[in-house]
């Protein structure tokens, strides 16, 4: 509805997500395969042969995808990490790739090289399944994987370690997030990871195929709706006509056929004065964290600001007007989680607060007071229905079905404790991945199982970017990891009332080079700074296993936990820190 309001009744592109920071991490996707989505249920991992992480804090972020990872690494499946940090799932890595920040890219590049050059490519898939190959052989063809090696500080024998254990594998899937890349590297990584998959025949069955991990683990919904600037909904382009013409004469509006101010851009655009009003629905880190600019002087340049949020956010203290939200007890409606999996909500809260709307009775309630037509729902299961007939891939999944179809489950005995989502049910509600044709498709399950969405998929060659220049302030990178323990160190229990705080000094390990070059030996007190702008005190460890140019740092993650809990934001877990890769120098304390 967000969307659809700001197409018919704002007649502009510009809508977005806050948490669309990087766009690139399904971009390289939707232009390869089809569906900027999931092409495998997250269970499938548990029966893959090899799976590779790239750049992703799984454990933490998406901890749910966690489980049959660590699950399928207990038993015989391989497991290849490939970041920088030092995250839980290096404990359970079969090859851990450590390659110095900024040289990601370059790293895929070599795992490409090294897996034709040991012949692990499918090519009778590939000649059945995709557009010309041999591009992609041409372009690897120039890169040498000996500099390549030189350049990462990642070893040859890994490299072509993990590319076998990857290409050898009969089922090998591909998690990452990008957590930690920098944006010049983000748009041609996926591709590199994508190109990987399809070179060793890696879609179309289980245990194999993609996983974008995107900032929030049920927000596919909003990209398969066109939730952003650029896209429409179904997985369409704005400037694509026939996709935009079919919008139109379902709902009986022209559209703009030019892409929108993405989050980018939007309050970039509300400072200059060219974005003069603004709806705001829910709150998020990114309007504070400079993820999205100055999100602050772009609201208070606004003519006109309307906010619909549960708590008194920053936005909502700056709005005109000010719509109080339901909270997620109160809500009814879909989402749709991280492995297309359409999923009913349904409300829980018997007396619900009389003043609180749901955001489609915002959105519908505005769009009629401009005069728009077309927003008139009586709920959230007459919007699916519309959204079936916008969206082909949703046309056989309705509220009813959803509702209907469970999984009936044994309910524990009353004196046997239990998590609460199993202890007072008898059955699990389900829901359908999509796509799903009409009422008597059951769902897809694993994409591209019966080909591709255009044909055949396309193998992308990419740019291969050298290593950055050091810059002169900040010369090293900060690789912050996070662990649930470190073997050999204890941390301190600080007691203070009824909390209990972790207190542990901060190993700053180094390159024995880069410890020289700033004048510290082992063991030595040091001060951190990022180009950011914060401190942070510890002693100087040397490790030969750590690249040059970075200062590895690994904290546990009980201290994140002590620091939640002790927030006094009404959304602790909305704010928690990622772990990024950030410029950084090292000097004696």
């Amino acid at each position: 509805m967000a969307q659809k309001f700001t197409r018919t009744a704002m007649k502009s592109n510009n809508v977005d997500q806050t948490s669309n920071i990087q766009p690139e991490l399904t971009l390289g996707l939707e232009q390869s395969l089809g569906y900027a989505a999931a092409t495998n249920p997250i269970w499938d991992l548990e029966q893959s042969g090899c799976i590779l992480v790239f750049s992703s804090n799984v454990t933490e972020e998406h901890n749910v995808v966690g489980v049959p990872i660590k699950r399928a690494a207990r038993k015989n499946a391989k497991l290849v990490v490939i970041d920088s940090r030092e995250v839980e799932l290096t404990r359970y890595a079969d090859v851990w790739l450590r390659p110095a920040p900024g040289t990601e890219q370059l790293l895929l590049g070599g795992l490409l090289k090294s897996v034709i050059d040991q012949g692990l490519q499918k090519d009778d898939w590939l000649a059945e399944n995709c557009e010309s190959p041999a591009t992609l052989h041409y372009a690897l063809s120039a890169l040498d994987l000996d500099e390549i090696s030189q350049a990462t500080q990642v070893a040859s024998a890994d490299i072509a370690a993990a590319a076998r254990l990857y290409g050898e594998a009969e089922a090998g899937a591909v998690v990452y997030a990008l957590d930690n890349i920098q944006p010049r590297l983000a748009r041609d990584c996926v591709p590199s990871l994508v190109n990987l998959a399809l070179l060793t025949g890696n879609l179309g069955k289980p245990g194999s195929g993609v996983y974008p991990m995107r900032c929030g683990a049920n927000e596919q919904g909003a990209w398969d709706m066109g939730a952003w600037s650029a896209s429409l909904p179904g997985h369409h382009l704005v400037q694509e006509a026939e996709a935009r013409e079919a919008l139109e004469r379902l709902w009986g509006a022209q559209l703009p056929d030019a892409p929108g101010a993405g989050n980018r851009r939007i309050f970039d655009e509300a400072r200059a004065g060219r974005i003069t009003g603004m709806v705001v629905l829910g709150d998020h880190v990114h309007y504070e964290d400079g993820s999205l600019g100055d999100v602050a002087a772009g609201l208070d340049r606004l003519e006109f600001l309307v906010v619909s949020d549960a708590f008194m956010s920053a936005a909502a203290e700056r709005a005109n007007v000010v719509f109080p939200a339901e909270v997620w007890a109160e809500k009814a409606g879909t989402y749709t989680n991280i492995e297309r999996r359409v999923q009913p909500l349904r409300k829980v809260l018997k007396n619900k607060r009389a003043e609180s709307r749901s955001d489609l009775d915002v959105i519908a309630g505005i769009a009629k007071a401009m005069g728009a037509q077309g927003f008139d729902y009586e709920g959230p299961g007459q919007v699916l229905a519309e959204i079936g007939q916008a969206i082909p891939e949703y046309a056989g999944i309705s509220y009813q079905r959803l509702l209907r179809e469970r999984i009936e489950v044994v309910k524990p005995p009353d004196n046997e404790p239990q998590p609460t989502q199993v202890m007072y049910t008898g059955n699990v509600l389900s829901g359908i991945q999509w796509p799903c044709s009409d009422g008597e498709d059951a769902g897809t399950p694993v994409l591209y199982a019966d080909g591709f969405r255009h044909g055949k998929a396309m193998l992308q060659p990419v740019a291969w970017h050298p290593r950055p220049a050091k810059e002169s302030r900040f010369p090293l990178m900060l690789a912050h990891g996070r662990v649930l323990v470190q073997p050999g160190r204890k941390p301190d229990v600080v007691v203070e009332g009824k909390r209990n705080r972790l207190q542990q000094e901060a190993e700053f390990i180094l390159n024995p080079a880069d410890a020289a070059a700033a004048g510290l030996g082992d063991g030595q007190a040091a001060i951190l700074t990022t180009d950011a702008g914060s401190q942070k005190q510890g002693r100087v460890m040397l490790a030969d296993a750590v690249p040059e140019g970075v200062v590895s740092l690994t904290t546990l993650f009980g201290e994140l936990a002590v620091e939640t809990d002790a927030s006094d934001r009404p959304d602790p877990m909305n704010h928690i820190p990622r772990l990024n890769a950030a410029p950084a120098r090292i000097e004696p304390a």
